[in-house]
């Protein structure tokens, strides 16, 4: 202001404006709320089902990525040493085989189409360490927490890892690359890999299944065609291989006490009964017919009798030429000499011994030389048993009613005999077809999915109930909010009308 001078007088106006004081209420809040509670009460109701919704969806989404898992066990002994029944070495990685997986992806209805290259590539399988194993890793554990170098070192040098027979089979969800990954649900993957495994077993029970039925021999030995004694021989012969089918530990073990559904015996039962017959039916029939002399034609029987001597003792005579010649072999053999060096402790010169080491060469004759001699024992039992029939052969006749009686056991005998190798062929084919036969190469634990917690775990109680209250305090608050901005504004409009009214 350059036009004032100094010491001028200057005016300066104030105006005050009056100051307008808001007040709120409380309650006023709270009826403000109550004028609009049916909105609220809907909007509460959205942040209940909202706070529900969020978690849920985060735990289906992180379901995606999980995985399912069955434990296989091979229950023969040769599996231990990672051989398959038949001795050729053990493939588990085959249950991964295009074969198994596109047969599997047929039977098992999928929501989504794999190929077997996906499924695969999301398969693994890891043998099961043993116990003992398990205890020294675990004890490495602590040890290398504890950062104790020398005991770390010495129980590393010292770890032997052994494994059962028991398998992992792993599989992963989410097939495919990586932008386009198909993801199965919890049921249908647990669904895939059991039928994999279902599929490997009887693959696997197919291609070792190894337990023979019996021979039917019953249907070569005819009873017309053949002399009284020489179809009793046939019988006694098929009798003897009967029993030792139905006693033979080394190929059957366990399925020797196998108990029929259908009839509740076992083969060893079975083997039980074909002695009784033997010793009953057949040996009693035997004697009859043996010390009575009973045949159909005893010419064609004698005739049948020598000619049987004679090779029997053609064999008897080659026996015993191997015989011989093992024994001179034997005593002609001289063992594998060894020389070795020992220094005296008293005398620095060295002192040259030897000794003899007995050869693989040498055992095997002593071992064939033992067979010779048990053949020979056979061979002559048979000559004397042979030639005691010639002798009673060429002798007497049997009457007309031994001929009957002989006749009719042996129909009643042939009989009984037909319904006993029916008997064990039927008994031998229900072991086969059994669960428990095809349980005998490989069982399993089913795989099952479990979701992380569950849906109605505590875990995911807990986070559906926060976000329920969550929910709820959401919509309370803007409830709240509402109502108090509402009283703010009624609260400035009441201050405006006491101050027009004091002007």
């Amino acid at each position: 202001m350059p036009d004032i001078k100094d010491n001028s007088k200057v005016e300066v106006l104030v105006k005050r404006e009056p100051v307008v004081e808001t007040e709120i209420n409380l309650m006023n809040i709270f009826t403000n709320m109550g004028k609009k509670k049916r909105v609220y009460v809907w909007v509460m109701a959205f942040g209940l089902v909202l706070g529900l919704l969020i978690p849920f969806f985060m735990q289906s989404d992180k379901n995606k990525v999980d995985s399912t898992s069955a434990v296989i066990s091979y229950d023969y002994e040769l599996a231990a040493d990672l051989q398959a029944p038949d001795g050729s070495p053990l493939d588990v990685g085959f249950i991964m085989s295009s074969h198994i997986l596109s047969t599997a992806l047929k039977d098992t209805h999928l929501s989504g189409r794999l190929s077997t290259s996906t499924v695969s590539a999301n398969m693994q399988v890891q043998r099961m360490l043993s116990d003992e194993t398990k205890q020294q890793l675990e004890l490495l554990e602590k040890l290398d927490a504890a950062k104790n170098d020398t005991a770390y070192v010495n129980l590393v040098n010292t770890i032997n890892y052994t494994y059962k027979n028991r398998y992992i089979i792993t599989l992963k969800n989410g097939f495919g690359v990586e932008d386009d990954l198909i993801f199965l649900s919890g049921d249908e993957l647990s669904n895939l890999l059991n039928t994999i495994i279902d599929i490997y077993r009887k693959y696997f029970f197919e291609t070792y299944e190894n337990f023979e039925l019996p021979d039917n021999r019953m249907e070569s030995v005819s009873l017309d065609d053949l002399d009284y004694v020489e179809w009793l021989d046939n019988m006694n012969d098929i009798l003897d291989s009967l029993f030792k089918y139905c006693t033979d530990e080394e190929t059957k073990g366990a399925y020797l006490d196998y108990r029929s559904p259908v009839d509740g015996l076992s083969l060893k039962d079975i083997s039980e009964i074909i002695s009784l017959v033997k010793s009953v039916n057949v040996n009693y029939l035997y004697s009859f017919v043996y010390y009575n002399c009973l045949s159909n034609d005893k010419d064609m029987a004698l005739t049948n009798f020598n000619y049987r001597l004679r090779t029997l003792n053609q064999r008897l005579d080659v026996i015993n030429e191997s015989i011989a010649n093992g024994t001179s072999l034997i005593e002609n053999y001289r063992n594998d000499s060894i020389l070795f060096a020992r220094q005296s402790s008293e005398d620095s010169e060295l002192a040259t011994m030897g000794t003899t080491s007995v050869t693989e060469y040498y055992n095997n004759l002593i071992l064939d030389q033992a067979k010779y001699y048990d053949t020979k024992a056979s061979l002559k039992l048979q000559i004397e048993n042979v030639n005691d029939k010639i002798e009673g052969f060429s002798k007497s006749t049997g009457s007309k009613v031994q001929y009957n009686t002989a006749d009719s056991e042996i129909r009643k005998v042939n009989d009984i005999l037909q319904k006993l190798y029916a008997l064990i062929e039927r008994h031998a084919q229900e072991i086969v077809s059994s669960d428990f036969y095809a349980n005998s190469f490989i069982s399993s634990i089913n795989a099952t999915y479990i979701t992380p917690g569950g849906f109605f775990s505590a875990a995911s109680l807990k986070k559906l109930g926060i976000g329920a209250v969550a929910g709820l305090f959401i919509g309370f608050f803007i409830w709240g909010m509402d109502g108090l901005v509402t009283e703010f504004k009624d609260a400035d409009k009441r201050a405006q009308e006491a101050l027009a009214k004091e002007a």
